[in-house]
């Protein structure tokens, strides 16, 4: 994943990690250019190609969420399965990222390191299979990564809806929920610091689930 040669830093072919922080703080401007410029922008496609179910909730939630913090006379950046770095981290890329209060100019992924921050706001949209990686794996690792707001769009079972995830237990679809282990403790995020548990957007905060599930005129 990661070798020390000619340079201090070399991205991995196969599991593309960002450098720690130690590493990137330690990197000359020219040494940190050459990591951005390895670190992959076009992941290859983990499942089938996406249908309608997928592509249009991905749509009109990006749409809903542009139009409401311009509104508000607030810079937002948005992407869509953009390849996103952490510290010591492997890629991951959501269906729709957010990040508040930035440049909006297109970027080929998202470099924590490099952009000075984080995410604000991670929505995932569920059509159909293993929900694990949705509604646990996602809800462990935006918790301990500090991402404020999660939200899982099921549209594959019935009405679709949002589902809010909360560090610690992701809430299913009927109102059951996932939760941690007992005995273990909640994740703690490590890079920035948390703005309390990872939370449903309120109409102070974002758009409300009725904003993004009403259909367009």
């Amino acid at each position: 994943m990661m070798r020390m040669a000619h340079s201090p830093y070399q991205v991995g072919p196969d599991a593309p990690c960002a450098p720690s922080t130690d590493v990137w703080e330690a990197m000359s401007e020219a040494q940190r250019q050459r990591v951005l410029s390895a670190l992959p922008s076009e992941l290859p496609r983990a499942g089938p190609p996406e249908g309608d179910q997928h592509q249009l909730p991905k749509a009109r939630s990006r749409e809903v969420l542009r139009e409401y913090f311009l509104r508000r006379g607030r810079s937002v950046y948005l992407g869509s399965e953009l390849p996103v770095y952490y510290p010591d981290e492997c890629v991951f890329a959501p269906d729709l990222i957010a990040v508040l209060d930035v440049d909006d100019h297109p970027r080929e992924h998202w470099v924590v390191s490099h952009e000075g921050r984080g995410l604000d706001f991670v929505l995932e949209i569920h059509v159909e299979g293993d929900r694990t990686k949705d509604y646990e794996t996602n809800v462990e690792r935006f918790a301990r990564l500090g991402v404020p707001e999660y939200l899982v769009y099921d549209s594959g079972h019935g009405r679709p809806g949002l589902e809010p995830s909360r560090a610690g237990s992701a809430t299913r679809p009927g109102g059951s929920a996932t939760r941690r282990p007992p005995g273990r403790e909640a994740p703690r995020a490590r890079r920035r610091p948390r703005r309390g548990p990872t939370k449903l957007h309120t109409p102070e905060t974002g758009p409300s689930r009725r904003e993004l599930l009403r259909p367009r005129r």
